[in-house]
């Protein structure tokens, strides 16, 4: 159905998110539900209280916490303040899904080795993880990072469970995460519409794809960063004062392939620019004006060069052929 197009007076949200509704004023229902949930930077005494309980508890284990590492921006300054600011134990684990980008890789090994930290590093096999991917995309499925998604927190579980650690850090916050359309994911714990998905492709078994396991112990999550003034420009010139920490790009870019889906894919084929969530969430955490997120909005989302050289990258990776592929980005999505 043809909706008129219109963008929120107050953040950047458009009618690219198919449920988004507008008001008499212009403000669309994310900055309702962004005030009506009251988000806001938690308490940092709470945060504190939070920390004593998990060394308290975790006394007699090796580690605090599990901290689950990308080599981007939040999980780094993460690491870095629940170490060096918290001095907590964390053991740091990481999901090699064949998508690490070289600047991903060196952040990982840097800060690894700088705190003297353990290293736990789920690898899944390629092979295995490749035809998953690729069952996404022959299902058309909108969420193309599920697979990866769903897989990290599966990997928190078995290595909680493994090491006896009841609490996982995590980077996530609502200063640049707050806002994100429902229409633009899936439920990330939802194994059975990967299983599904498989099923459909002729895919029966998990060799070492991790999933979510209901029975095994449960975890408590902890976001340090929303008890914080968490800025990440800020974070990035602290880290780079802290080591040779290597900036990649955009958010997520950290990975090959998140870059190739959230800046290629999403706005070629289902008009979807990430940037509008993150920067609005920006918006309604006061890190930027309206008229900068607008101003950001109007460079281009990919270099052209680097556009050619991981789209060329990715389908080999994928062994998806070109030909389809330019099919699949020009056939119309069927939610």
């Amino acid at each position: 159905m043809f909706r008129e197009y219109q963008v929120c007076s107050k953040c950047v949200m458009d009618t690219s998110d198919p449920s988004i509704e507008f008001d008499e004023n212009g403000i669309c229902s994310h900055c309702h539900w962004y005030e009506q949930r009251g988000i806001k930077q938690k308490s940092f005494a709470d945060l504190i209280s939070k920390v004593e309980d998990i060394k308290l508890n975790q006394k007699n284990s090796n580690y605090d916490v599990i901290l689950g590492l990308s080599g981007g921006v939040d999980s780094s300054f993460l690491l870095y303040y629940c170490v060096v600011k918290l001095n907590l134990r964390p053991l740091v684990v990481h999901c090699d899904n064949g998508w690490n980008s070289e600047a991903a890789i060196h952040n990982i090994e840097l800060l690894v080795k700088k705190l003297n930290l353990d290293l736990y590093t789920y690898i899944i096999d390629w092979e295995e993880f490749r035809e998953l991917q690729r069952a996404f995309f022959y299902s058309d499925n909108i969420d193309l990072e599920m697979v990866t998604d769903h897989a990290m927190n599966a990997i928190q579980q078995i290595v909680c469970e493994k090491f006896k650690i009841k609490y996982s850090v995590s980077g996530q916050n609502y200063q640049s995460e707050s806002i994100l359309p429902r229409d633009w994911v899936h439920d990330k714990m939802d194994f059975s519409l990967i299983q599904k998905t498989a099923f459909n492709y002729g895919i029966n078994d998990f060799k070492t794809y991790p999933y979510i396991n209901k029975k095994l112990i449960d975890i408590e999550f902890i976001s340090p960063l929303n008890h914080i003034d968490y800025n990440k420009e800020d974070a990035k010139k602290i880290l780079n004062k802290f080591c040779d920490w290597k900036e990649y790009g955009g958010k997520h870019s950290e990975s090959i392939f998140t870059k190739f889906y959230q800046n290629y894919i999403l706005p070629t084929k289902y008009n979807i620019d990430k940037r509008r969530a993150h920067l609005s969430s920006m918006i309604k955490a006061k890190q930027i004006t309206r008229n900068e997120a607008l101003q950001i909005l109007e460079k281009p989302i990919y270099d052209e060069v680097e556009l050619i050289n991981d789209k060329k990258y990715v389908l080999k990776k994928l062994r998806l052929d070109e030909k389809w592929f330019n099919e699949y980005i020009k056939k119309e999505y069927d939610s």
